[in-house]
């Protein structure tokens, strides 16, 4: 076929700080069409490496390796809120139908908001409000680019605020830009 699907039996877990040494080798046919292959490492942290020539959004950088990946070294690590809170794509066509994906990891139980605001701080959408979250990754909420009233909203750029209220008492807020296009 066109892909190839490797997977660990089971589960593997990495304690905090922990690193791992791995290989991922591939002999490609001389007749494999050149660019748009893709490399995806999926779990609570969320890697994924993408053909350049795709007109998708990358989710990693992998500094000091070279294109097409040839080799490199990774160090993954428990992301937090504030290192994992993303979306995709970015920007995105609401007049298209896209949605974009809010995500983010929670380094315990929370409760968490997450909400849109123009660039004059006036709050467009609450995508979610005070719901409970458990401890993890998180690649569920999505925003359609339609404010509180249903509204499309203009091309432009936004900004998503998230806050967690972890069940410990600790909060953490962030925020970051989401550019909408026609």
């Amino acid at each position: 076929g066109d892909s190839v699907i490797l997977t660990i039996d089971g589960g593997y877990t990495l304690a905090r700080g922990a690193d791992i040494d791995f290989i991922l080798k591939a002999d490609l046919s001389d007749s494999a069409a050149l660019g748009n292959f893709v490399v995806r490492f999926e779990d609570s942290t969320f890697l994924a490496v993408q053909d350049k020539n795709l007109l998708t959004t990358a989710f990693v950088i992998v500094e000091g390796g070279d294109y097409p990946l040839s080799t490199v070294e990774l160090s993954l690590q428990a992301a937090g809120l504030e290192n994992s809170f993303s979306n995709y794509p970015n920007p995105f066509l609401p007049s298209h139908g896209e949605v974009t994906t809010i995500a983010y990891d929670l380094a315990e139980d929370a409760r968490v908001d997450i909400e849109i605001f123009s660039i004059t701080g006036q709050t467009v959408k609450q995508v979610v409000m005070n719901v409970f979250r458990d401890a993890g990754s998180h690649q569920s909420d999505t925003w359609s680019g339609h404010n509180d009233k249903g509204l499309k909203v203009v091309p432009g750029t936004y900004f998503c605020r998230i806050t967690a209220r972890y069940v410990s008492g600790r909060e953490e807020s962030f925020r970051r830009k989401i550019a909408v296009i026609r």
